[in-house]
Formats: structure tokens, sequence, C-alpha cells
């Protein structure tokens, strides 16, 4: 499967998306899918298939469906998690940015202790205000 061609393993995404992911939704409704891999429109119609692809195509004849074509561009939800914007670490998001100045300025120190220390309060006093900074 690794050595498949791009229009092969979209074949095989559309076969086990329909067959076996969500066949329990899917089975006796009519069901559009939607692709911006064109070749995949013509698939089910193709003139010569080989084995493998007849294979597929058995499994998917029960399902009432057709495939439609749409660019990439315009097909923007198809690559919505591959193309999701890059979240930062819980623990960058939680430290305020006068936290950060300091912990650069700590990191220095060689006390793993002193760091960690510092760390954990400015973490706590990010997340609940009320936590005290001082003795």
């Amino acid at each position: 499967q690794a050595n498949y061609p791009a229009h092969r393993l979209e074949f095989l995404a559309l076969k086990w998306a329909v067959c076996d992911k969500f066949s329990h939704w899917l089975k006796g409704h009519k069901f559009t899918v939607w692709t911006d891999n064109n070749p995949l429109t013509y698939i089910l119609t193709k003139p010569k298939l080989d084995a493998c692809e007849q294979h597929w195509v058995s499994k998917l004849a029960p399902y009432a469906f057709e495939i439609r074509y749409v660019p990439g561009r315009q097909n923007v939800v198809a690559d919505a998690l591959s193309r999701a914007p890059f979240v930062k670490p819980l623990a960058d998001r939680l430290l305020s940015e006068p936290c950060q100045k300091l912990l650069e300025h700590v990191c220095e120190v060689p006390d793993h202790a002193v760091q960690d220390v510092f760390r954990l309060t400015c973490q706590l006093q990010s997340v609940d205000s009320s936590f005290p900074t001082t003795a």
C-alpha cells in the first residue's frame, strides 16, 4: 500500500471510509462523496479494473452514492485537519510575557530546583491570579 499511486490511495481511502469506518451510518442512505481527486470520480465507471480495484468496487456496490469533483482550493474542508493552524503548547500559553522574560534570566541559574519552582509559580499565577508570588 505504501507504493500505491495517489489515485489508488484515494480509492482505498474511499473504500475504507464508506465500507469500514462509516458503513453503519451510510448503508441505506443516498450520499455524495466530494473529492479533490478528479480521477476518483471515474473509478466506478472505469472500463478496466485490476483485481484489487474490482474487489473494492464490489465492496462499494451496496452503497447508493455518487462521487463529485471539487477543486482543492474550493474544497477547504477536505484537508482541514492536515492544515490546522499551529497551537503553542499549553506550558507556553500559561506563561505570561513578564514570566517569560524572568524565566529567561532564571534559566541562567545552575540550580535546577530553583528553575522548576519558578516555572510552577508562574504557571499557577497565570491560572489563578490570587496565587501568591512572594513569601
